[in-house]
């Protein structure tokens, strides 16, 4: 008998918890929404004589203060470390990142930059979906795959000894080289990383970094070939990076039965 309630229990809470990632996913998935929508519009807004006058100041007074904001939600979960305090707090820092960004795009470049807050703001929120639907393994590869496409899209449209450039591919790189970083180190200890005294499970047992170095070394590869061969080639490599994203998107799905 005790067994058997034991058993509802741990039922229970999982059916519990796989109710709050679907409630998690389908929230991030509506805010995905309404983010597009919200830019599209304050694109249209923008592009006016009135709207102008509205949005260029209104965006640097948003950046000042979604910046604050941003740094507030890192801060507060080292002095409050309540697992809803913590939670919350990577909400908001992350999400008044974005809007940060957004605004200062907005500020600096008009609206020559909406295609590509289009798809910033929809990799971050596809990259938390992924977070809470998949393996570990697959977020790192749509990260690094996701931020390639984003830099091979920049290059796209002219790749120059420019701040964008240097900015975007030093990114990049810097984020290939901490995803090999942690792969390499997670897959020398069965999936573990080690943090002092503690150990943070991060990959299943038996896991292989051996598919996380492929693709940081093409990425890598590519962003170096696109600084060489120019603008057509990053067209190729920006389709290149849609593919492999939709090919490891079918394998992690399939891998989750």
């Amino acid at each position: 008998m005790a067994k058997q309630t034991n058993t509802h229990n741990k039922k229970q809470l999982q059916n519990n918890s796989d109710n709050w990632v679907v409630t998690k996913v389908l929230t991030a998935f509506v805010l995905l929404i309404l983010s597009l929508v919200a830019l599209h519009r304050i694109g249209q807004y923008y592009v006016t004589s009135e709207g102008f006058d509205v949005v260029y100041p209104g965006s640097l007074r948003w950046f000042w203060i979604l910046v604050p904001l941003a740094v507030l939600g890192v801060a507060v979960p080292f002095f409050w470390k309540k697992p809803l305090v913590r939670e919350l707090g990577s909400y908001v820092a992350v999400l008044s990142a974005l809007g940060a960004v957004s605004a200062i795009l907005f500020r600096l470049h008009w609206t020559d930059d909406l295609h590509f807050l289009y798809f910033l703001h929809a990799l971050v929120y596809c990259l938390y979906m992924i977070f809470l639907l998949y393996r570990a393994e697959f977020f790192l590869v749509s990260l690094v795959t996701g931020l390639a496409g984003g830099v091979f899209y920049t290059y796209y449209h002219g790749v120059s000894v420019s701040f964008r450039t240097i900015f975007s591919g030093a990114l990049l790189v810097l984020v290939i080289a901490l995803t090999a970083a942690l792969a390499n180190v997670a897959g020398r200890h069965g999936g573990v990383l080690p943090l002092g005294k503690k150990k943070l499970r991060i990959f299943p047992n038996g896991f292989s970094p051996l598919f996380l170095y492929i693709i940081c070394a093409v990425w890598l590869v590519c962003l170096i070939a696109s600084l060489l061969l120019g603008s057509l080639f990053s067209y190729y490599c920006m389709f290149a990076a849609i593919a492999i994203e939709l090919i490891a998107a079918v394998y992690y799905t399939f891998q989750l039965k």
